[in-house]
């Protein structure tokens, strides 16, 4: 599984609470949105993500090591939707 690297944060001991606390059933069981455990149904309707053949988590890993790659598709999204505004999520605003 991919996840974001808790040492880019100041407070590593939090991020990976947070992280813990994601991935755990008791909040995946009340998630509105599919599970990546495989211990847990899928919502009524969906099928679970392993079955999806349109993603591969092992693609995924190697399109955010392609910085340049994820670069150009970033510019292309901004062509389409513009750019990001409000709060940046890189920002602690607590």
């Amino acid at each position: 599984m991919t996840r974001a690297r808790s040492t880019i944060h100041p407070r590593v001991a939090a991020a990976k609470l947070f992280m813990a606390f994601l991935l755990s059933k008791d909040f995946q069981a009340y998630s509105p949105f599919s599970s990546i455990r495989d211990d847990m149904p899928a919502p009524q309707g969906y099928r679970a993500l392993s079955q999806y053949t349109n993603t591969d988590h092992n693609d995924f890993h190697k399109f955010l090591k392609d910085c340049s790659g994820a670069e150009r598709l970033r510019v292309q999204l901004e062509r389409y939707i513009g750019t990001p505004q409000g709060v940046s999520p890189l920002e602690d605003v607590i």
